[in-house]
């Protein structure tokens, strides 16, 4: 899903007629994507979160072994939000370049 937004982004409007929209249609989309991202991030590591203190709260086993779940569950969202964020800046970036010193 994400490799077919990027495409979108990177090659969808070369085929736009209207080259000054399409930039700005591409920040839209990249701002629309990054909060989708975000949302589901932060929607999912409070599930998570949740589902843990519920499992704490219920048996009082392994509570080190989920502190660490919650720990690296946080983490690897944070760097995935971040890889993915990058990724998008870094192809319209390159999509920007590409299109003003080509022209295509």
């Amino acid at each position: 899903l994400l490799i077919y937004l990027s495409d979108i982004i990177t090659y969808g409007c070369h085929n736009c007629p209207h080259t000054s929209s399409s930039s700005s249609l591409s920040s839209i989309i990249i701002i629309i994507i990054t909060t989708i991202i975000v949302l589901i991030n932060i929607i999912t590591t409070t599930i998570i979160i949740i589902t843990i203190t519920v499992t704490i709260i219920t048996v009082n086993i392994h509570t080190i072994i989920i502190i660490i779940t919650i720990i690296a569950t946080i983490i690897s969202t944070i760097i995935i939000t971040v890889v993915v964020i990058v990724i998008i800046i870094i192809t319209y970036n390159l999509r920007q370049y590409l299109h003003t010193h080509t022209g295509t």
